[in-house]
C-alpha cells in the first residue's frame, strides 16, 4: 500500500498504533483543554471588572459613610444644645416653684 499523502497518513498511522478509543480520548481531552482555556479567560476578564466595580463601589461607600459620620456628630452637637437648654429651663422653673413654696401665705381671718 503506496503511503498516504499529508496529514491523512500521520493520522491512519497514529490511529494504527494507538487504537481508535485513544486517539478519540485525545481529541475530546483537546476540545475540553481548549474550552476550558476560553472559559477561563473569560473568567479572568470577569473578575477584572469585578474588581473595578467594587472599587468604584468601596470608595463611594467610604465618601458616604464620611457624610453620614458628619451628620451625626452635627446632630449629636444639637441633642446636646437642646438637651442642655431644656436642663436650664427646668432649672429656672424649679427655681421659681421654690420662690413660690418659701412665700408664707396670706393669714386668713
Amino acid at each position: 500500500m503506496p503511503p498516504l499523502p499529508g496529514w491523512v497518513g500521520y493520522a491512519v498511522t497514529i490511529v494504527t498504533q494507538v487504537g481508535i478509543p485513544t486517539v478519540f480520548a485525545c481529541v475530546l481531552l483537546w476540545f475540553v483543554l481548549t474550552g476550558l482555556a476560553s472559559t477561563l479567560k473569560h473568567i479572568e476578564e470577569l473578575e477584572d471588572e469585578r474588581a473595578t466595580i467594587l472599587g468604584g463601589m468601596q470608595s463611594r461607600l467610604v465618601e458616604m459613610q464620611a457624610k453620614l459620620v458628619d451628620s451625626l456628630d452635627r446632630q449629636t452637637a444639637e441633642m446636646v444644645r437642646l438637651l442642655d437648654a431644656n436642663v436650664a429651663a427646668n432649672q429656672a422653673i424649679a427655681a421659681k416653684i421654690n420662690q413660690i413654696g418659701t412665700r408664707k401665705p396670706p393669714e386668713q381671718h
